[in-house]
């Protein structure tokens, strides 16, 4: 079985992601993060929301730091890379950029719990990660993950790229 370090989705912006100045409102960069998270569950053949056994993904924090705006018709690409990996949780580290520029415009961490969902009350706990997903997922190899970290540089490295 494949180890999944890594998962990148490109998208264009929508008119609606983005203000009066046609420029990406803040809060969209955070939904963007989390639409490539779908993806990486959905690359795995799986849903973030699995009926059969009922677990969900709070954030437990996000975090974002803008380098440079989008705007609306941009092209630009996500790259989700699994930073850490515990039993019961992950951290991502998300890098948007504009691939025809080679401009970053976002840096982004995200961790997520895994918990166990009470149908009853809709109360949660955690709980170790599913093997389903777990035995699929690793952390990122640290030369790769080092050129986001404490402020990186403003061109991102290639996917594969060493």
């Amino acid at each position: 079985m494949t180890e999944i370090w890594e998962h990148i989705e490109s998208r264009r912006v929508e008119f609606s992601h983005t203000d009066l100045a046609g420029i990406v409102h803040f809060s969209n960069y955070f939904r963007y993060m989390e639409m490539t998270e779908h993806g990486l569950f959905r690359s795995m053949g799986l849903s973030i929301v699995d009926r059969e056994n009922p677990v969900g993904w709070p954030r437990v924090s996000a975090h974002c730091d803008f380098r440079h705006p989008l705007k609306f018709e941009d092209i630009f690409e996500d790259r989700l890379l699994i930073l850490k990996k515990s039993r019961r949780s992950l951290e991502y580290l998300h890098v948007l950029r504009l691939p025809e520029a080679d401009r970053i415009v976002a840096i982004g961490r995200m961790s997520v719990v895994c918990v166990a969902i009470d149908e009853t009350d809709r109360s949660f706990e955690a709980r170790v990660i599913p093997d389903s997903i777990s035995n699929r997922l690793v952390a990122a190899p640290p030369h790769i993950v080092a050129p986001f970290m404490n402020g990186g540089g403003s061109r991102a490295p290639k996917a594969g790229e060493a």
